[in-house]
Formats: structure tokens, sequence, C-alpha cells
């Protein structure tokens, strides 16, 4: 079977409450981090070694199977992951060691750009269970910030100055230099010297891009973006921006979908339904329950009405969506947690669902006969019901397409 890189969907970046267990603090952000597919790993093996249900495992990897990808996108999972307190010398290269954690999930992790840590900070370790602790013998270190690494042996003793006749490393160690002497920087911004015979070089390898760096291109490209201009790629990104400003973390690719489903792809901010054009108005639809739910909280000059929004530009009514996501969101209590994306269109089109498992059910013919009448169609199972996850089954088929449409 072909693999595959699998896609990111997820995003983000999550904020964690405190820790009930040990009086330990536990750090300000996690984020999804990238597991290298091997021989055996299935969804349940990698739930388990991740702390995350198969189903937000497959939603995060646009519903592939592991066999079918090299990597597999993990999301980040703060309430169950681990937390290592960093002592004194310890650099993230050998906490990764230590552990035998790839050195980029530390990273990702836990939001790092630069690898120097603080004694006494938090990391989150990647695991539902904390792994066993593997002192490791020998210590990695670089001449510079980007230098290919060096592995050494630690001196007894080391100069507390440089020696007059100690030479100053290149910014990429290509071949040894000359003299006795060698200065280097550890991973954590330490600086120090030792002696030239101590140090080992590691082979060249080949470049290519890695996972981190085809991630970053994905981040730069937005679902359905040949189809925006950059001012609506921007409003997308802003609303984003602003949810997570409000711990709420939402995925632009997810805004982009719902935006398209919502508008029949046109992403039109004075579109209507064409049966009933006094229904609703607009990228989400907003009916006049949403409309009256955001004006309890604007100044009588400042109310909104359905001609308003209509008139409206993408832009405009771009932050009327973050208003309306936001205040949503807050109400059933998803701060702190990554939206997904089933969540994301049950704020849109049925906010009690928001939280609430797959088979919650939304509508009954016997409860609610006049939503449920409404909406039969999405009813696929013919029972009287319309579960959350009969609800949300269409946004697959935008999201794939969404996905072709990247831009």
């Amino acid at each position: 079977m072909r693999k595959t890189f699998c896609g990111l969907i997820i995003g983000c970046w999550l904020l964690s409450s405190s820790w009930a267990g040990a009086q330990q603090v536990r750090p300000a952000t996690a984020g999804p981090v990238l597991h290298k597919v091997e021989a055996g790993d299935t969804l349940g093996t990698l739930s388990r070694l991740y702390g995350v249900s198969p189903e937000k495992l497959r939603e995060a990897n646009q519903w592939q199977h592991v066999d079918e990808c090299e990597s597999f996108w993990i999301p980040a999972s703060p309430a169950h992951w681990v937390v290592h307190t960093v002592a004194e010398g310890e650099s993230l290269a050998l906490i990764s060691q230590g552990y035998n954690i790839p050195l980029q999930q530390l990273r990702d992790a836990n939001g790092l750009l630069s690898d120097p840590l603080k004694v006494g900070s938090t990391l989150y370790l990647p695991r539902a269970a904390k792994p066993a602790w593997n002192a490791p013998a020998r210590r990695t270190l670089q001449a510079s910030r980007g230098a290919r690494p060096v592995a050494i042996v630690p001196q007894a003793k080391a100069p507390a100055t440089a020696p007059a006749s100690a030479p100053r490393v290149s910014p990429i160690l290509s071949e040894k230099p000359s003299g006795k002497w060698v200065q280097v920087t550890s991973l954590d911004g330490r600086k120090g010297w030792i002696q030239q015979s101590e140090l080992v070089f590691t082979q060249p390898q080949a470049s290519h891009p890695s996972s981190t760096e085809r991630a970053r291109e994905r981040s730069m490209t937005l679902a359905y973006g040949q189809k925006l201009n950059p001012d609506q790629k921007s409003a997308i990104r802003k609303i984003s921006e602003h949810l997570a400003s409000h711990q709420l973390y939402v995925e632009p690719d997810h805004i982009a979908v719902f935006m398209a489903l919502e508008t029949g792809g046109t992403f039109d901010p004075a579109i209507r339904p064409k049966n009933h054009p006094n229904h609703a108005v607009g990228l989400a639809q907003f009916t006049q329950v949403a409309i009256n739910e955001l004006n309890k909280k604007r100044s009588p000059d400042d109310k909104l009405d359905m001609d308003r929004l209509a008139g409206m530009s993408f832009e405009e009514q771009s932050e009327i969506v973050a208003e309306y996501l936001r205040m949503t969101l807050l109400a059933k209590k998803m701060a702190g947690k990554v939206v997904a994306s089933e969540d994301l269109y049950s704020a849109i089109f049925c906010p009690v669902a928001v939280g609430e498992e797959l088979d919650f059910v939304v509508y009954s013919k016997a409860r609610d006969q006049g939503r449920y009448t409404r909406n039969s169609s999405l009813d696929t199972d013919k029972n009287g019901e319309i579960t959350k996850k009969e609800m949300t089954a269409r946004l697959l088929n935008w999201l794939r397409e969404g996905e072709s449409l990247r831009g």
C-alpha cells in the first residue's frame, strides 16, 4: 500500500489547567506532535501511548488509516500527558535522550522555538505514562545555534576563561579547528571550553524536508484557499487568533470549511436560503435567535439585524463570526480545549450539542417536531432522531473538498 504524509487538521496550541496530582505547575502551552509510523502501529497502540482517543487521532489525520501514513499527527493532550521538571545541567537534548522521546516532539509539544531551558521550569512529555529515565552517557553540544550537533565526553576540568591560544569555532563545524581548546555552546545556552581531541563529529545527513518544515508549509495555506483572496484568508486566521486569545483553540481550516458549507461554497456574506430568505444570512447563516443573543451585549446604536449583516464585507462579518463563536464556545465551557470540527459546526448549527458525544440526540421527531422536520434529511437511519454524528456527517465531504482546494 502506498503511504502518504498525513496532513494536520487540528491545530494548534492549548492552555492547560493545573494538575490535580502532585503540586507541580504544568506548562502553559501544549501543541500537537508528529509520530513516525513504525511496523505494528495501530490506532489502539498510539491511543495508549499518547493518551488520545482513536476518534481524535482519526480526525487529526483526515480519517486515514495508520498503515497508510509515513507520519501520524497526535493532537495535544495536556490533560493526559505527564510533566518533567528541568533540573540543573539538563538540556532539551539530554531530556530527549533520557526519556527516549524524539527531540522534535518535545519542542512541538511545548511550543519551543529554541532549546535553552530554565532550571525549575516544566515540560510536557507527550506520553500517557512517564517513560523510564535512562541517563545518557554522553551529552550533545553544538558550536552555535543552527550548527550540526557535536557529541562530547564531559571533561573533568575545563578552563574558567578562554585560554589565550583557544580558537574561535566557526558557526558550522565543517572540519576540526586547529589548536588545543574549542569553545562550544550547549543547547541550554551556556558557553564552555573542551579539548579538541574530545570532539566527535557526526556524519552529514542528506537534505530533505523535515516533518516540521512540511507542517509549516501547510500552515501557510488554507482549506478552500484557492477560492479565497488574501484579505479573506487573513480574516479567517484572525478569527482563529481572536478565539485563541480567549483560550479557545480552533483550526483556521475548520473555520473555512464551515463557512463553505454554510454558504454553499460561495463565501458570500449576503447569502440567504433560497426558500426561506428571512430565516438566516451570511457566513455562519445567522438566524434571528443568534442575532438576538449577539444584541444582548451590544449598545442600542450598534444592534444587528439581517439586513445590516448582509451589507457587511467578508472581513467585517468575520468579526461578527468571531464574536458569536467566542460567546457560544465560552458559554459551553470550551475554554482551554481544542475545539473539534464537530463542536465548531455545532456552535453554528445547534449550540446545545457543543461538547457532547457523537451519539447525542440533537433533534427528535417526538420532542422537536418542527426542527426535526426542517432537518429530516439528516436523519440517515430514519429512526426519528438526528444525532450529532448525523448532523456533522456532511462536514467530511466539505473537509475533503476544502483540502483539494488548499492554497
